[in-house]
């Protein structure tokens, strides 16, 4: 495991916070140092910037997972499962056929319903710390399942939420197995002959 202390890459921001979070994945240093430009990139976006792309970022994600776990099929039938613009519908789904922990879900959700204030309220000038976006932060759970929990501003629990579900789903990629196809039935008439 890579000592992130030494190497520099924690700042007193949004970075480290999620970057105190990847020593409980076991990442190469090319992983870390690319996660680390993603997070410093992401540091310069707007409020709004930062919640879109994020999502942007977890769906592609996700939808890697699914593929991984769906079976080999045509892509027109991966799409009912995972169709494009309904993140909801492809997080339960997700969860359904065992690519998302029930917490993992649960905290996709609010990050999809924070991300969602910030896109459809476009013309408004809104922050991580308006009311109805600071409520779906206090939400999230998977920063209050660590050993010290992070009780800082709502854009970097939201960033250590969502780099936790990231590291979770990428790290689960290798570890899944395709659900296979049911086999075909023998009819009755093909037994006898």
């Amino acid at each position: 495991m890579l000592g992130f202390l030494q190497m520099g890459l924690v700042e007193q921001n949004a970075i480290a916070g999620s970057i105190l979070f990847l020593r409980y994945f076991d990442l190469n240093e090319k992983q870390v140092l690319g996660f680390n430009e993603f997070l410093v990139a992401f540091e310069k976006e707007s409020a709004r910037g930062c919640a879109v792309l994020t999502l942007c970022v977890l769906e592609d994600a996700l939808r890697d997972l699914m593929a991984r776990r769906m079976p080999l099929a045509s892509e027109s039938m991966h799409r009912n499962l995972a169709p494009p613009g309904r993140l909801d519908f492809s997080i339960e789904n997700a969860y359904l056929i065992g690519v998302l922990s029930k917490t993992e879900m649960h905290d996709f959700k609010y990050l999809v319903k924070i991300r969602n204030q910030f896109a459809h309220n476009a013309m408004l000038s809104i922050s991580f710390d308006d009311a109805r976006i600071a409520s779906f932060v206090g939400n999230l759970e998977f920063p209050k399942k660590v050993e010290h929990p992070y009780e800082g501003d709502n854009r970097t629990i939201f960033a250590l939420s969502a780099t936790m579900l990231y590291f979770a789903l990428i790290n689960r990629i290798n570890d899944l197995e395709r659900i296979s196809v049911a086999e075909e039935i023998v009819m009755l008439a093909e037994m006898v002959s």
